[in-house]
């Protein structure tokens, strides 16, 4: 649905009054000064910057209208009952990717939003330009925490010149997304690179980026796996919870800086260091397929397609497709690898981190990356594990890294050192996951099940339960036992698949909350029973009727399997074409709360 709210129609009048004002013969120094502040202000170094003056004059009003006309495809209110750091995310989804797997993106704004209770909006572009992506990042400022770009989303460029140690290098440069109101102006040969950086520079939010166009394989299909083992984590199928780091230190960072400084994510007992003269590829590639290890620091010589280890002066050489062959086990990195994410330049397929993250054919189990898009990487460790030990998402701990060790003021080294960071992955992943389900969930004779969806550690049993014709009840975990007379009509299903409402994560509840398991009981049960959905006949033949008073904005069908059957916004759905079996409904109310349901095909 087209977002048509106040900021479109104050675009609207505002590119009107532009039009007029660009009709005039001449422009007006204060006529200037006024469009570059509402249309360039991040590029605008002084007010006789010709080239923001000529980009002004050839603004073309046809596609700016386009432009800030997004579809604003999804909305999630914030929970009133919890507060937690996260306030608010914006996903900005590339509108090929979102056409073609709504539903996986939809169903990670719902995991994003029960671990951390915060508000998602969903909104899609289109072939806009790094400016006006800023310009719509500017509009959801207000309590945005930070940002996930899916797909192909454009980067910003930033150029730094030569200088003593350092080449001229030209790069992607993804604080120009996180600080909102700092100052950024553009080379004066007209290429839109940015040159210069000032004013309030430290960032306002944290910026990640999921996307697999440079890949040479399957963008679409590669991304459905991503966030399918993504919705794993955050379901709780698939977090490690080892606790247990691992540092490996190439023979030029060899001190106790880059070996140390991760102590804080896991505590001084929790980390394994490989430093010098044990820096043998061979050792690297078989920690990689360690399960022991949830996360790794890498510090050594890279290109975008290959590290460099070098041991008593004679090198060896990892490649990316090195990388992504092996079933690798960690679900997070910190690459301290120059170019290594430079996910723009892609040599053989795909960059280092992309290697980390997505692997071949779903063999990887990373999920977040931190590295640099040219050369340099991060310092002062601690100032980025501290935050992660503390239970922050990997986003934030790099926003208060950037803040902690750049400050507010970036001098020409830190420029050069630190500008390509960035974050590959998801942003809100955090390394201190926990499973806070019961261990063992009793669902006993006589208690309501239809419709709702269970979770527990290690098994659930059933006892003294009947299910008659048309009921249902979902359950998940590693061994299911049922007890005790137990029936069900033949045609009835026991479904394996996640549930999506018992929330698992430390951020979502305190640690009275947590502690007190009657309270929790209680609020997860509330939280379950707010999601049920009718629809009949049940089981279908033809058609299926969504029972409902609310109005709702869009309906998803999902097979047994979990997989995207079809979506559509009308209540009566045609199902002929539906293989029998039994199928999940999954929508969506006007106020942004989720409703689900299931029912028999016949």
């Amino acid at each position: 649905m087209k977002r048509k709210n106040i900021f479109y129609s104050f675009i609207c009048v505002l590119l009107l009054s532009v039009c007029n004002v660009l009709c005039a013969e001449e422009i007006t120094e204060l006529e200037y000064e006024k469009l570059a502040m509402k249309f360039y202000s991040w590029e605008k170094g002084n007010e006789n910057d010709s080239l923001v003056r000529q980009q002004i004059k050839n603004f073309n009003m046809e596609r700016a209208l386009e432009s800030y006309s997004q579809n604003h495809e999804y909305t999630i209110m914030q929970d009133n009952y919890l507060q937690t750091y996260i306030q608010k995310i914006l996903i900005i989804v590339k509108q090929n990717i979102y056409s073609n797997m709504s539903s996986y993106v939809i169903r990670y704004a719902h995991d994003v939003h029960n671990t951390f209770g915060c508000a998602v909006d969903i909104v899609s572009v289109n072939g806009e330009s790094a400016p006006q992506i800023k310009t719509l990042i500017q509009t959801y400022a207000t309590n945005l925490s930070g940002v996930v770009l899916v797909g192909d989303i454009i980067p910003a460029y930033y150029y730094h010149s030569v200088a003593p140690s350092w080449n001229e290098e030209t790069f992607p440069c993804d604080l120009f997304y996180m600080d909102i109101n700092g100052t950024w102006a553009l080379k004066s040969d007209g290429s839109g690179v940015y040159d210069n950086h000032t004013g309030f520079v430290a960032p306002e939010i944290f910026v990640g980026r999921i996307n697999t166009a440079t890949m040479g394989r399957d963008e679409v299909q590669e991304l459905k796996y991503y966030f399918d083992r993504n919705h794993q984590y955050w379901t709780g199928k698939k977090a490690l919870n080892k606790q247990r780091a691992l540092t490996f230190t190439e023979t030029d960072w060899n001190y106790t800086d880059f070996w140390d400084k991760i102590a804080p994510l896991y505590g001084n007992n929790n980390y394994d260091v490989v430093k010098a003269d044990m820096f043998y590829k061979t050792d690297y590639l078989n920690y990689l397929q360690n399960d022991n290890y949830e996360f790794i620091q890498l510090a050594c010589h890279s290109w975008y397609y290959a590290h460099d280890f070098e041991v008593g002066g004679v090198h060896s050489t990892v490649y990316n497709y090195e990388i992504s062959s092996l079933n690798t086990k960690q679900i997070g990195y910190n690459l301290f690898c120059c170019k290594g994410c430079k996910w723009t330049e892609s040599y053989s397929s795909q960059c280092l981190g992309e290697s980390y993250l997505y692997g071949q054919v779903n063999n990887s189990s990373a999920l977040a990356v931190v590295g640099s898009a040219k050369t340099g990487g991060m310092l002062s460790f601690s100032d980025f594990y501290t935050p992660l030990g503390q239970g922050k998402c990997i986003g934030l701990a790099f926003k208060e890294w950037w803040i902690s060790h750049c400050g507010n003021s970036h001098s020409d080294e830190k420029k050069r050192w630190f500008y390509g960071l960035t974050i590959l992955g998801d942003p809100l992943l955090n390394f201190h996951f926990t499973n806070d389900c019961d261990e063992i969930l009793y669902l006993n004779g006589g208690e309501e099940t239809t419709n709702n969806m269970y979770y527990a550690q290690s098994k659930i049993e059933v006892q003294n339960y009947s299910l008659t014709q048309g009921q249902f009840v979902q359950l998940s975990a590693p061994t299911i036992q049922i007890t005790g007379p137990f029936a069900c009509n033949s045609s009835s299903t026991f479904i394996a698949t996640p549930n999506d409402n018992c929330v698992c994560n430390n951020n979502r509840f305190s640690s009275e909350e947590r502690n007190n398991k009657k309270q929790y009981s209680e609020v997860t049960s509330e939280h379950i029973r707010t999601y049920n959905l009718t629809a009949y006949p049940n089981p279908a033949k033809d058609l299926l009727i969504i029972d409902t008073n609310e109005e709702l904005t869009l309906i998803v069908i999902y097979n047994q399997q979990g997989n995207y059957i079809l979506q559509t916004k009308e209540l009566n759905i045609n199902v002929s074409h539906l293989t029998s079996g039994v199928y999940m409904i999954h929508a969506l109310t006007t106020d942004g709360e989720m409703r689900k349901g299931k029912f028999i095909k016949l």
